[in-house]
């Protein structure tokens, strides 16, 4: 019974160190993952695959080369160790014994191959942890190895970022201090009450891998038009919207390991303005607008969104002249185009902050442009995967 409870302590000991980096990393060691690679020596090779391949020496370190697109977001060791088996390359064995000497999880080898009049290569990437290899191939013109080292260095760049996330190395570990509570439980299940056997089996459970995401957004936010003989009238107070954002698959290559993707989305909102001038005047306006954002992970959980969206508004305005002795009450409907630029911060799985400004342009003529920042969060209903805190 100590050692399960040492092992439920040491869960949540992780999970707190795991959350405390995420606010307390600073500089660059951010952007690394919390093991490293080790590149092996990579050989050259020249000969058709009919005969037998023959090492060569090349004027290009592979292994360099390569380590040099993956240093700045990875922990690189490059290892000079040759092959026993010069013919057969470096093996899965060879790399399991080059991980006793670096603090690393990963080890990456391969090879090159000059086929007459094009070269092919192949890499092996060996992940220590859960005992799997993936294999990247990359084939180009003659002349063109350094396009070679540049398509092969994007794809490692984008499975890291996918697949092998600090997040997921958690719950790596994380799941296997479970398997061991678990294993320990099974021998006291006799023991333990009903209720206990149905959180232990929940605790076996994965979760689900999302290929979408979909949110709520929640904004608010002061507006004002732009134009001064609209602002000497009335004086923008506030708005309040909300909505929905779909995220399908993510669609779109890193960008030097970055990811980018693309949302639609649809927001309600309401608005209320009032006079500036003498004159008493109030106007309460309903908004409905549908856009696309292009969001872009900058660093870490940092996103710049830029968005573009109709619009489609119906205001309802008081007026009273005491001049006069005028009261007017008449509707209005608008419709226009909106420009977002704007900022994401993932906190949470499930919560981000979210702040920027959005312009609306409509299309009636004399109608003045509205210019509203905005403060507000995204809750996450369904999915993010690919965009999980790090």
């Amino acid at each position: 019974m100590s050692m399960r409870k040492d092992c439920k302590v040491i869960i949540v000991l992780r999970t707190c160190v795991f959350f405390a980096m995420l606010f307390f990393a600073a500089g660059k060691s951010a952007a690394y993952g919390s093991e490293g690679v080790v590149i092996m020596r990579m050989s050259y090779q020249a000969g058709s695959r009919a005969d037998a391949l023959i090492q060569t020496q090349y004027e290009n370190n592979i292994s360099v080369d390569i380590g040099k697109r993956l240093t700045p977001y990875h922990r690189v060791f490059i290892d000079s160790t040759l092959s026993t088996n010069r013919d057969t390359g470096i093996t899965k064995a060879d790399a399991e014994k080059a991980l006793s000497n670096y603090p690393a999880n990963f080890v990456l080898y391969g090879s090159i191959a000059n086929e007459s009049n094009y070269l092919q290569g192949r890499f092996e990437l060996f992940d220590k942890r859960n005992n799997k290899v993936e294999y990247f191939f990359a084939s180009d013109g003659i002349n063109e190895y350094n396009r070679l080292i540049q398509t092969v260095s994007d794809n490692i760049l984008a499975w890291f970022q996918t697949k092998t996330d600090k997040v997921d190395d958690l719950l790596s570990e994380i799941t296997e201090l479970r398997e061991k509570v678990a294993q320990m439980e099974n021998e006291e299940s006799d023991k333990e009450p009903q209720k206990n056997k149905k959180e232990k089996a929940e605790i076996k459970k994965e979760p689900p891998l999302k290929e979408i995401t979909l949110r709520i957004p929640v904004r608010v936010g002061y507006w004002t038009y732009t134009q001064y003989d609209w602002v000497n009238q009335i004086q923008g107070t506030v708005e309040v919207n909300t909505g929905i954002e779909f995220i399908p698959e993510l669609q779109f290559s890193t960008i030097n390991g970055m990811r980018n993707e693309l949302s639609l989305n649809l927001f309600a909102g309401y608005r209320y303005g009032l006079n500036s001038g003498n004159d008493p005047q109030q106007v309460h306006s309903i908004i409905i607008n549908p856009g696309i954002t292009y969001h872009f992970n900058f660093y870490t959980n940092n996103w710049a969104l830029l968005g573009l969206g109709v619009l489609f508004e119906y205001g309802m305005w008081h007026v009273e002249e005491p001049d006069y002795g005028v009261v007017s009450d008449y509707k209005q409907s608008l419709s226009g185009m909106s420009v977002l630029l704007g900022y994401s911060y993932r906190i949470s799985n499930r919560l981000t902050v979210d702040l920027g400004v959005n312009m609306y342009m409509y299309f009636t003529r004399g109608a003045s442009p509205v210019l509203r920042p905005y403060f507000g969060t995204s809750i996450i209903l369904l999915g993010g995967k690919h965009s999980a805190v790090r």
